[in-house]
């Protein structure tokens, strides 16, 4: 039994650790339409006039008072770096009309069902513009993202040239604007997406 409990320790010990280093891997970023998210570190950060790596987390907030805004705008593109695969993080921004947090919420079943066949079809209505072909479609869902509810779209899709890559596309329905959080994965990655994605996520925060 003492054995047990050395070894559960040590186990324990270990764990928070790992915890810890991990929260050392990230950095959290602000921006415009009221979100801010927990980006890894070293990735790669592009927008419509630059691309830098983010060592700190005086470099982690952006300024973006000269990217062009209209109805909709990419705030934020990241990508891992490129020894490890295909693996990118991007959030945009979108001014107009659409359903609130609350109506997000009581949407029934057959509602649900009624958007994720709509939204499969306007996936795949793409294909006629940039021949992306959907693969596999996972499903719509309302799911609790950190702070805030998103409609959750997951699938996977291939562009002409390119290997398949898996989509998790959250989209935040604000009343007055759309924040979509984009989470898109090659099949064979080097780095453990599923916990950089969670984590990702679970540090969502919306005003």
């Amino acid at each position: 039994m003492k054995y047990l409990s050395v070894v559960l320790a040590a186990s324990l010990t270990v764990l928070a650790q790992a915890q810890e280093l991990s929260k050392s891997q990230f950095v959290q970023t602000k921006l415009p339409g009221g979100i801010s998210l927990d980006i890894p570190k070293d990735w790669s950060f592009a927008g419509p006039d630059q691309k830098r790596v983010l060592q700190t987390y005086a470099q982690s907030v952006w300024d973006l008072t000269k990217i062009p805004y209209g109805r909709a705008g990419m705030m934020l593109g990241a990508t891992a770096p490129a020894d490890a695969g295909y693996v990118s993080i991007t959030v945009s921004l979108e001014y107009r009309s659409v359903a609130s947090q609350d109506e997000l919420k009581q949407l029934s079943a057959s509602q649900l069902a009624g958007i994720d066949e709509q939204n499969r079809k306007d996936v795949e209505a793409g294909s006629s513009y940039n021949g992306l072909k959907v693969l596999s479609w996972e499903g719509t869902s309302v799911e609790r993202v950190g702070s805030a509810t998103a409609m959750v779209k997951r699938y996977t899709y291939q562009l002409p040239g390119e290997k398949p890559r898996h989509m998790e596309n959250c989209e935040f329905f604000l009343g007055d604007r759309l924040i979509s959080l984009l989470l898109q994965h090659g099949e064979h990655t080097l780095i453990p997406t599923k916990p950089i994605f969670e984590r990702v996520k679970a540090s969502v925060a919306i005003k």
